[in-house]
């Protein structure tokens, strides 16, 4: 039920600005480079969001902004993990599309592979904030953190953050 939003939401900026890059580059002469680089980057800082952001909502209990801003700042925080994803997804759909023999294959393992793989890289970082009663910090003394929502997980486990604000 919370997932149904943020899909619509994530596929209408995914068509703004895919499309965006798509119509500049086919049917608008003389459009600024800038602006392109600009829904380049849009559209990359939007996939690092799309990575974290369904694992977040299956794993914790969160409101859509914050689902959205933890799911950024997971991006950003691992970025190396991030990149690790990405790369996976577009392998996958490289080989569907460049290998047509391996259609089959590609049926069978274009969702399940590159899920599969995710989950082994975002798993840790899942647990590094549950052992934290839900607060993730980059490393001890970063200015930055992640602060789940207060309430449990889908597992059922705690991870309300302590009443004195400590770890």
């Amino acid at each position: 039920r919370q997932a149904t939003p943020v899909w619509l939401f994530m596929l209408l900026l995914f068509f703004l600005f895919g499309g965006g890059i798509y119509i500049s580059n086919v049917a608008l002469e003389g459009y600024p480079a800038v602006l392109k680089i600009i829904q380049f980057v849009m559209l990359i800082l939007l996939m690092f969001i799309y990575v974290y952001v369904f694992p977040c909502i299956a794993r914790f209990d969160n409101t859509f902004v914050r689902t959205i801003t933890s799911s950024f700042l997971l991006a950003i925080g691992y970025l190396p993990r991030t990149i690790a994803m990405i790369l996976v997804n577009l392998a996958v759909m490289a080989a569907g599309w460049f290998i047509p023999q391996g259609f089959p294959l590609y049926l069978c393992f274009c969702f399940t592979l590159p899920g599969y793989i995710s989950a082994m890289l975002y798993s840790p970082v899942f647990r590094k904030i549950e052992e934290n009663n839900g607060v993730l910090t980059a490393e001890p003394g970063d200015d930055w953190k992640v602060e789940m929502e207060e309430g449990t997980d889908t597992a059922g486990n705690e991870n309300t953050p302590s009443s004195d604000g400590s770890n």
